[in-house]
C-alpha cells in the first residue's frame, strides 16, 4: 500500500483530478480545463458510462462534481509537461503519514 487512503499510484491521478474539481467548485469557477498526465484517467472522466475499476468511485465523483460547471474540458498533458506536479505528488505519497 502507497498511503493509507490512496491504494495505489493510479488512484493517486484520480484523487488529484478530483480535487482539482473541488477547487473549482469552491472558489465558484464556471469554465474550466483540467489538464492531467493520465491518459486512463481523462478518458475514464470523459466516458458517459460507469466505470467499474478500483478508481470507479472516484471517476463517479469527479462527473458528478463536474456537473456544476458551465463548462468543463478535461486534456491530456503528457508528463514531461507536467514533471513538477508529477514529482510533487510522488514525493507526497513516499511521506504518507508523515506529512
Amino acid at each position: 500500500m502507497v498511503h493509507d487512503n490512496i491504494p495505489s499510484k493510479f488512484a493517486v491521478e484520480a484523487v488529484a483530478c478530483l480535487q482539482v474539481v473541488t477547487v473549482g467548485r469552491y472558489l465558484g469557477m464556471k469554465y474550466v480545463e483540467i489538464e492531467g498526465d493520465s491518459l486512463t484517467v481523462i478518458k475514464k472522466v470523459k466516458n458517459p458510462n460507469r466505470d467499474k475499476s478500483t478508481i470507479g468511485p472516484y471517476i463517479h465523483d469527479i462527473k458528478e462534481q463536474n456537473a456544476t460547471f458551465y463548462e468543463c474540458k478535461f486534456q491530456h498533458a503528457k508528463r514531461a509537461a507536467n514533471k513538477s506536479a508529477h514529482n510533487l505528488a510522488s514525493e507526497r505519497l513516499k511521506m504518507g503519514k508523515n506529512a
